[in-house]
This record gives C-alpha cells, structure tokens and sequence, in this order.
C-alpha cells in the first residue's frame, strides 16, 4: 500500500494488481480501494496477464524476479519507466564479538516473520566458528519461545503460501540436517534450521522465501566477504557485531538494497531511509516522501524575461567568446 499512498498523492490514475495467489487479500485490497471511483483507482483482481501488455506512463512491482524479467520485456516497447522491489538471498552474519542472545532473538524474529515470506528476511545465517554452538542454542531457544505452546506450533503461525511452494521446499531440505522443525501439516510448515549447509547446497541456489533459515560457519570475515561479492547484489545485508568499526566496515564493503547493523528488517521502519533493490534484487526506491517521488515528474520550466545575453548570437568573435569565459568563470589553464 505504500506505492498505492504514493501514486495517490502524487495526483495518478492506477490500477492496483495483487498476486493471484492471495485472493483473500486481493478482496481486502479490493474493498480499501473501494472507497475511490473506479476510473480514479482500480483494483484488478483477475488473472489477468494481458494487463501487461497495455501502455503505463509508470509501472512499480515486487515480487519476484523471474516474472520482473517478464513485465520489463512487455513493457520495453513503450520505454515505461519502473521501479522493481524484488528480493534475493539476504545474508546475516554473526561475527565472534557479537552480543549472541541478541542476535539469535532478533534473527528468529526477523526470519520467520510471516514464516519467512517477506522479501527482505535474512535468507541465511553466516556465523563466526568460534560462537556457532552458543549462537544456535540461543536460536533455537527463542524458535520454541516465540512460535510454539508447549511442544505444539502455535495456532496463529502463518501458513506458507502454497502447496506447491511447501512441496519444492521439502524437496529442497530432503537429506540435509536439520536441527528443529522440517515437518509441514498442509500449508503449516514448521520453522527450520538446517546445519552443515555449503553455498553448493541445493537449499542455497535460490531465495527461500519459506521457515528454512540454513546456517553457515566462516572463519575469516574477508574471506567470507570475498565469497559473497561473487554472488547477485541481495536487497537486504545484515550484520552483528559489537564493534562500531566492523559495522562501518561491512556498510563501506558491501553492496545491497539496504542494510542493517546488530538488527534485521527494522530498517524498513524508518520512513526517512529510501527503500529499494540493487542490480537482481531490483531498482528505484520508495518509503517516506520517496513514495511521492517515484509517482511524480519534476517538470523544469524556465519563463524567461526581456534580459537578453548578446553574445549567444552570432556572428561569433574573441570578444564574445572572452565574455562567456568571464561569465561562466572559465579559465583557460
């Protein structure tokens, strides 16, 4: 809704098209978006791939990458100018000076948020060799404090979107160990924490985008950093650590939509931060006032007064040429 708040301030027409997959919450969207006329603000709530194919003075998506690719290639013919909030895999490292309760309480939170179906969860956890064991006996601790009654899921954690996303991602899981959870009842998937993950894994050529946080160990944080410069620019970076200096150094060595230091997500509430991707994981940004430029045009117009400059006319001499030189403070050295 924050494009939609966006697009309305900044005086446009639009068409609001939520994912097919959600039709409960493209009917919510409908009835919110019920309250303008319908040639102000219309909420499209079909299946609708024709869509795309029609002439938008501006066009804004998120979701995924594979169909960005689809929509940039429909709208290439009319040169529409866009803004994409994709995603990407997230990484949160835990470096050896971290505060470990903290870090494990706010990774739980931040990646199983929405049970892990937010663009911007930490995909996966690097953590330093010599905190590993502390680190995910505090995880796991905080998984059963915040997400089960007893030893039962609690009833209000979310469903994953579809069967068939559950199913990809129990194949994906199948052999590898798995510390807690890997279970799903329907679309109920349990949140999972995987060990002896490699970035080889098969959990780990794509974003996860469900409750699978796999878990990595790094020794040397340069080296681990040199590995990642390798991979697609992610929409989020994440970092523990105690020391101010490490934290400067990860903002300054490191290329992503947005990052966060000793937290995960809440960067996205700070409504003066712009929000937005880098290279796969997107690009333009939005949030705050940034929501009302990417839905405006800043149209220079220069009225010009009787004030006339003679020398912009020709014939053209030394003389004018040394005046436009003094006029605009051009030295010749």
């Amino acid at each position: 809704m924050c494009p939609v708040i966006g697009a309305i301030a900044g005086g446009n027409t639009l068409i609001v098209k939520p994912s097919s997959k959600t039709p409960k919450v493209s009917e919510v969207i409908a009835k919110i978006m019920s309250v303008f006329d319908t040639d102000y603000a219309y909420v499209n709530c079909n299946r609708d791939e024709d869509l795309f194919d029609q002439k938008f003075d501006f066009m804004f998506y998120t979701g995924s990458s594979q169909f960005a690719k689809l929509i940039r290639e429909k709208q290439a013919k009319f040169l529409t100018p866009c803004i994409l909030e994709l995603g990407g895999k997230s990484p949160c490292i835990v470096d050896a000076d971290a505060d470990v309760d903290l870090a494990a309480k706010r990774i739980a939170w931040g990646k199983f948020l929405n049970a892990g179906q937010t663009c911007v969860a930490p995909d996966y956890c690097v953590v330093h060799k010599e905190i590993k064991d502390d680190f995910i006996e505090k995880l796991l601790f905080y998984i059963k404090k915040f997400f089960y009654t007893g030893e039962a899921l609690s009833d209000d954690f979310p469903f994953v979107i579809t069967q068939q996303k559950v199913d990809e991602i129990t194949k994906l899981i199948e052999g590898e160990n798995i510390l807690c959870g890997g279970k799903s009842v329907g679309r109920k998937m349990e949140p999972t924490v995987l060990m002896g993950i490699t970035f080889d894994s098969p959990i780990m050529q794509e974003e996860i985008f469900a409750p699978i946080l796999p878990v990595l160990e790094f020794e040397k944080l340069n080296d681990l950093l040199e590995q990642l410069k390798g991979k697609e620019k992610p929409l989020a970076f994440y970092y523990f650590s105690q020391s101010a200096a490490a934290g400067e150094y990860i903002a300054q060595h490191t290329i992503s939509g947005g990052a966060c230091i000793n937290d995960t997500i809440m960067h996205l509430t700070e409504i003066n931060l712009p929000f937005g991707g880098v290279g796969m994981s997107g690009y333009g940004s939005y949030h705050g006032k940034k929501s009302y430029d990417a839905f405006v045009h800043y149209r220079s117009v220069l009225v010009k007064g009787k004030t006339e400059i003679e020398a912009k006319y020709p014939p053209y001499s030394k003389n004018k040429l040394n005046f436009i030189k003094s006029y605009f403070k051009i030295d010749d050295n």
